[in-house]
């Protein structure tokens, strides 16, 4: 037997059996109470389903819902997001600030490398280019508040980004 009871007894009921699959039920229906009142209670469904009234959609529904449906993306895709640029710019700055008030602020003592010579050069260049605005950066304050505020950056991005991706998932099952 191919087809498990329940689809041989609704194909029964629907009159869409072979001579033998016809023979295979009343032999069943015969041999097994089980599946009588199985048969039963599929043709109190079957009555139910064939009562119910059923309204037509407007004309032109189909149409309309498909328009509206291409139409969605392309209006999405329009919009950007000015204010999450902002923010990722404003956090980046912060990084770049403090690896340099990092840079700054350590002991480049390297012994035998005889890289302190470079290091002092990039040193020096970086303090005459920048050094009102670093010196912000060497208060252990606010170096503490902008290092909690990249961490948090960090962490809401990752949840953005795997927020954003659970929702394209979404979108993308409906497009299927």
């Amino acid at each position: 037997m191919k087809k498990n009871i329940d689809e041989l007894l609704n194909d029964y009921i629907d009159y869409q059996l072979s001579a033998d699959e016809i023979e295979e039920i009343k032999n069943l229906l015969s041999n097994d109470q089980q599946v009588v009142s199985r048969l039963k209670a599929l043709r109190t469904v079957h009555q139910s389903l064939q009562q119910i009234e059923t309204s037509p959609a407007p004309v032109g529904f189909t149409e309309r819902l498909m328009e509206k449906l291409h139409l969605a993306p392309a209006t999405y895709k329009q919009k950007k997001n000015y204010f999450f640029f902002g923010v990722v710019g404003f956090f980046g700055l912060m990084i770049v600030g403090i690896l340099v008030a990092v840079i700054l602020s350590l002991d480049w003592n390297l012994g035998n490398l005889n890289l302190s010579t470079y290091v002092d050069q990039a040193k020096s260049g970086i303090a005459k280019s920048g050094s009102e605005t670093l010196s912000v950066f060497k208060n252990k304050t606010v170096l503490m508040i902008s290092s909690s505020m990249v961490l948090l950056l960090l962490i809401l991005a990752y949840f953005g980004f795997e927020s954003h991706k659970s929702w394209k998932k979404k979108i993308n099952s409906f497009s299927h």
